[in-house]
């Protein structure tokens, strides 16, 4: 029983095209052939013979050296490729973080705005200057007690910079630092007894600045565990 194969099936193992095989056998045997056609063993064995001497080389060296030379040029693209859709993904941050940049540079003088009262010019109109001495030093103990009502602002742009971060760089709980700081400041004009932590990785905490802060104060942390997000 003679094996049979198909012309064109051959030449796609190859990586060549019909009309190539059809040259190699035409050369060697005279007889036309056609796409289609089926070739029995000897003259496939005539197609392996002619490939073969056409793809000879002169030492194993400069055959390893061949493929060592397309793997590093595939490896090669591979970089290339990556490098070029890692710059536009950075060229898509360094957009949103000139928004957010922006955007933070609109809220700053509002804040200080705010910060502002006129509270000791009407200390200053009374008569009696030993009652106005003593409403002055008053004065800062109520400045005092005021920031503990804000609650600090957390800035849209920070939490849309933090969940990009996330995904693409794998930076949960490590970015949002201005608004860790800013919830740092807070601390410090409580002065609170006890901080109680909860759940810390919704996109609005830096948890190296904030546990960098409180391993320096001398104050007891309790962090209740509602997952397992800490541990994994």
């Amino acid at each position: 029983m003679t094996n049979k194969y198909k012309l064109s099936d051959l030449a796609k193992d190859f990586g060549l095209k019909s009309k190539d095989i059809i040259d190699i056998i035409s050369s060697l045997t005279g007889s036309e052939k056609k796409s289609g056609a089926t070739l029995d063993e000897t003259e496939i064995a005539l197609v392996f013979n002619k490939l073969t001497l056409y793809n000879q080389v002169k030492s194993f060296d400069d055959y390893f050296a061949t493929g060592k030379a397309a793997r590093e040029k595939e490896k090669q693209d591979r970089e290339d490729k990556k490098n070029k859709k890692l710059a536009e993904q950075m060229a898509i941050l360094e957009q949103l973080k000139a928004a957010a940049a922006a955007q933070n540079g609109e809220k700053v003088p509002e804040e200080k705005k705010e910060e502002k009262k006129p509270e000791p010019k009407k200390v200053e109109k009374k008569e009696e200057p030993k009652k106005a001495e003593k409403k002055e030093t008053e004065a800062p103990k109520k400045a005092e007690k005021k920031p503990e009502v804000k609650k600090p602002e957390t800035s849209p742009f920070d939490v849309m910079w933090h969940g990009i971060a996330t995904r693409l760089f794998d930076r949960h709980g490590l970015a949002s630092k201005r608004a860790t700081r800013r919830f740092i400041s807070q601390i410090k004009e409580i002065q609170p007894d006890i901080i109680h932590l909860h759940n810390i990785h919704g996109y609005y905490l830096n948890y190296e600045v904030l546990f960098e802060y409180l391993s320096k104060v001398d104050m007891p942390v309790v962090w209740t565990l509602h997952d397992c997000w800490a541990m994994t």
